[in-house]
């Protein structure tokens, strides 16, 4: 088994009024960390912001990452393209070294709470840079799948949202660092 597994288990678009004008996928995910389960959506309500995570996750395969507790890795997702949803969500540290890379400081807010709802210090492990980079991957694929099969929603008017110009550049530089990162990555 992987030391390092995310799997989306359902991804869609949220379902409230005025949903039609999110650009964010939504929903479950099944994260283990050194064979730690770090999600349980049968245990509570486990939805995150899906394609906001997985920009977060592709940002590690390019640069280490220190958490912030105002920043989470796995976002609850309502900050929309801002990546600045609520203190919910999961964070962990991520360091390169050679080929390797080294998980720790597993942590999970469940709450509105800078102090984690649950640590996991039993998640720390050290992995294959290569494994790492390919579970990532076959993550964000998942994503733009998801984006490219649904493109009605990704430019559809928006009250108020995009009106302003510098929230439709927003969402245009967000893809094109998913993208551009998803690519370059792809070729290694």
């Amino acid at each position: 088994m992987s030391r390092f597994s995310i799997k989306i288990l359902s991804q869609n678009w949220l379902v409230a009024e005025h949903s039609e004008y999110d650009r964010c996928s939504h929903g479950t995910l099944q994260l283990s960390i050194n064979n730690i389960p770090i999600t349980d959506p049968k245990s509570y309500d486990d939805t995150y912001g899906i394609s906001e995570a997985a920009l977060g996750l592709l940002r590690t395969l390019e640069q280490d990452y220190e958490p912030d507790k105002n920043d989470r890795l796995i976002p609850h997702g309502c900050g929309l393209i801002l990546m600045m949803g609520c203190l919910i969500g999961i964070n962990w540290r991520v360091i390169h070294s050679g080929d390797q890379v080294l998980i720790s400081d597993v942590v999970r807010y469940d709450e509105m709470s800078l102090e984690p709802t649950r640590q996991f210090p039993e998640a720390e492990t050290v992995i294959d840079n290569a494994e790492y980079r390919a579970e990532i991957l076959r993550f964000a694929r998942e994503v733009k799948e998801f984006f490219d099969a649904n493109p009605h929603r990704r430019f559809k008017g928006v009250k108020g949202l995009f009106k302003r110009s510098d929230k439709k550049q927003e969402y245009k530089e967000f893809w094109r660092e998913f993208n551009d990162i998803y690519q370059r990555q792809s070729l290694l």
